[in-house]
C-alpha cells in the first residue's frame, strides 16, 4: 500500500465518507458507490500521487448494455495517468457482450477475482523491477575466431548438440559433457 502525501489525502478527505481516512482510501466507504464521477476523482488523486505505482479501481462489469454505470469513471483515470490502471471484480463473472463493450471502453482490463488481481499486481511488480534493474552487461568475449565460422558455427546455429555432433566436429574429447552440449 503506497504512503499518500499530505496534499493527496486533503484533495480525498472532502469526497470519500466522512470518518473515513483519506490515507487508506481502499475503503472510501459504502456511499460513494452512488457516486460514481466521485469515485472516480478519488482515483485519480490516487494516480497523481507520487507513492503509487500502479492503480487498481474496483468495479463490475454490466450484464446488460442498460446499465447506468459510465465508462468514464475508468477512462478518465486510464487518459489521467501513464501509471498502469486495472480493474478488479472481487468474484469472477461471465462477461456478456455488453460488459465486453463496457470494458472496451473504459480502456483498462477487469481481472476478474482477488486471486487473479493479485497476481495480476505482482506481476506488474516484478515487470517494473526487472525494468528499472535493466539488462545486465554481458561479459567480454573471449572466444576463439575460428568458432564462429565454419561447421561448428552452422551446428550451433541450427540445432542442440549431442556428444555425437561433438565428437563429430571436434574430435574424441570434444567439448561437451557426457549429457551433452
Amino acid at each position: 500500500m503506497a504512503h499518500l502525501s499530505d496534499e493527496t489525502v486533503a484533495l480525498i478527505d472532502p469526497i470519500i465518507d466522512p470518518g473515513l481516512s483519506g490515507q487508506n482510501p481502499i475503503d472510501c466507504g459504502a456511499g460513494i458507490a452512488y457516486r460514481q464521477q466521485d469515485f472516480s476523482v478519488v482515483c485519480k488523486h490516487l494516480a497523481a500521487d507520487d507513492g503509487v505505482d500502479i492503480v487498481a479501481m474496483q468495479g463490475q462489469l454490466p450484464t446488460s448494455a442498460d446499465d447506468p454505470t459510465d465508462a468514464t469513471i475508468f477512462s478518465n483515470v486510464f487518459d489521467s495517468t501513464d501509471k498502469p490502471v486495472i480493474a478488479y471484480v472481487r468474484v469472477s463473472q461471465n462477461v456478456s457482450p455488453a460488459g465486453l463493450e463496457f470494458q472496451n471502453a473504459t480502456k483498462v482490463p477487469f481481472i476478474q477475482g482477488l486471486p487473479q488481481t493479485v497476481r495480476a499486481l505482482q506481476g506488474l511488480v516484478r515487470y517494473t523491477a526487472a525494468m528499472n534493474k535493466g539488462v545486465t552487461p554481458l561479459p567480454e568475449a573471449n572466444g576463439e575466431k575460428d568458432d564462429l565460422e565454419g561447421e561448428a558455427f552452422e551446428i550451433l546455429l541450427g540445432q542442440r548438440w549431442s556428444n555425437a555432433t561433438s565428437k563429430r566436429v571436434w574430435g574424441e574429447g570434444g567439448r561437451c559433457g557426457k549429457n551433452g552440449c
